[in-house]
């Protein structure tokens, strides 16, 4: 039978049995993963030279290389629930069977004939039973699990907290050590308060570990929601300097861009929490369905949870509406320095008609694209469509014309070829160009004119 060392390397994929090679220095490009996982079984039992000579065991360092410091708070039988879910998609079966093994080896090695029966009958490894015996039992499991989630969003906050801020909470932190959650909302009942509340929820936090899980989330929540405001609010003071200051443009666009980093990340750790609350549900279902004696306080137990999750969605709705009327004012902003852009070209172009002179080019284009507008915006120019234009060839030796500009889409090879005829008899330039549309046809006419249609 497989003993621990054998089933962690079964368990390797071959990406990870690369790395571990690496480490140890005794990397192979040839070769299968079964010849991959054969030297890393005699590197681990040190039966190669590099590794006789090193004062460690190679397997037990591999092993603290997946080491996860979350778990150290875990009793044993929470952290075999935690291992037995298969819901938790993100931790591997090796760095599972790796921690079991660092936490509780003596009760893994006990547990090595059911793991590696698991393992060879494409069950979850740490599939046992008899790990959640009561209700009780689930919601430990639980709240463990969340606690582990709230850590996550502590490093959010603290990552987007100004030096300003981190000063005033140090000093808050003496204040609300001794109050318990009855005192601190009263605390932020006063109106001459000096600070953002949020500050003194954190200062909060951080002095109450020990406080109820759902009153820490809620309180996270609450902060997080400032931060992203605070962003807001920075972002609203440089769009009203945008016009005295042309640099503040930059600073606009990089705030922007943590705006949605935030929103990015705002939006996993709502998708974690949700996930969280239906795991929570599924498994408040299961306990209905082996604890029938339990039946009525489960039932007030779902509609409170009903209670908190709706609260939850009002706050993400609310969230919604809130991002979305922003994201319709920076919306707004742009449409209006597009019109803005529009007139200017406007005026420009109505500028260089009164300071038109006789064209010097003429420009043939497809019928889809010779339109009124191309007309009326180059007066000056003589612009004829492919249908057009041997009815008006006259024109071209009338007024002189030194080149002839034929849109390349749109004419035929025939017709194309026949202005070129034309153009050599007649000793006029003549040059191909592309344009898919009447705005680049537009623009690529505002081009010749700028070079004097040469």
């Amino acid at each position: 039978m497989m003993n621990e060392l054998e089933l962690f390397i079964n368990l390797l994929d071959e990406k990870e049995v690369d790395k571990i090679l690496i480490r140890f220095k005794n990397s192979s490009k040839n070769g299968n993963l079964q010849f991959k996982k054969i030297k890393l079984r005699q590197i681990f039992r040190k039966q190669t030279t590099k590794t006789r000579k090193s004062l460690k065991n190679p397997f037990e360092y591999t092993l603290n290389k997946y080491k996860n410091s979350d778990y150290q708070k875990l009793s044993e039988k929470e952290f075999f629930q935690l291992m037995a879910n298969p819901e938790n998609s993100k931790i591997t079966n090796y760095a599972r069977l790796a921690n079991a093994l660092i936490y509780f080896n003596k009760t893994t090695k006990e547990l090595l004939p059911q793991l590696v029966d698991n393992y060879q009958k494409g069950r979850p490894l740490f599939y046992l039973e008899n790990l959640f015996s009561t209700k009780e039992d689930v919601q430990q499991y639980l709240i463990k699990k969340n606690s582990i989630l709230g850590a996550n969003i502590f490093k959010f906050i603290k990552n987007h907290l100004s030096p300003e801020e981190e000063t005033i909470i140090d000093s808050l932190m003496t204040k609300v050590c001794e109050m318990d959650i009855l005192e601190l909302q009263d605390e932020l009942m006063v109106d001459n308060i000096e600070y953002p509340s949020e500050l003194l929820d954190y200062a909060y936090l951080l002095t109450h570990p020990e406080e109820n899980i759902e009153v820490r989330m809620t309180l996270a929540a609450k902060i997080t929601n400032y931060l992203i405001n605070k962003q807001f609010e920075n972002i609203k003071i440089l769009k009203q300097s945008l016009n005295e200051d042309a640099e503040s443009k930059e600073q606009v666009q990089e705030l922007i861009q943590q705006i949605e980093n935030l929103k990015h990340q705002n939006k996993e750790l709502k998708y974690e929490n949700n996930e969280w609350k239906k795991k929570y549900s599924q498994s408040l279902k299961t306990i209905s369905d082996e604890c029938q004696k339990n039946e009525k306080l489960l039932y007030t137990y779902n509609l409170e949870k009903k209670e908190v999750i709706n609260k939850y969605e009002q706050e993400l709705l609310n969230y919604k509406k809130n991002y979305n009327a922003n994201t319709n004012i920076l919306k707004e902003e742009a449409n209006k320095l597009q019109k803005e852009n529009q007139y200017l070209k406007k005026v420009i172009l109505s500028l260089s008609d009164e300071y038109a002179t006789q064209p010097s080019f003429a420009v043939i284009c497809s019928n889809k694209s010779m339109n009124e507008l191309v007309k009326e915006i180059y007066k000056e120019v003589l612009i004829f469509s492919s249908e057009d234009w041997e009815k008006q060839k006259e024109k071209f030796i009338q007024n002189n014309i030194k080149r002839i500009y034929i849109q390349r889409q749109g004419i035929s090879t025939s017709t194309i070829t026949k202005i070129e005829n034309f153009s050599k008899k007649n000793n006029i330039a003549n040059s191909l160009f592309l344009a898919s549309n009447s705005k680049n046809l537009i623009e690529q006419i505002g081009y010749f004119k700028i070079n004097g249609g040469i």
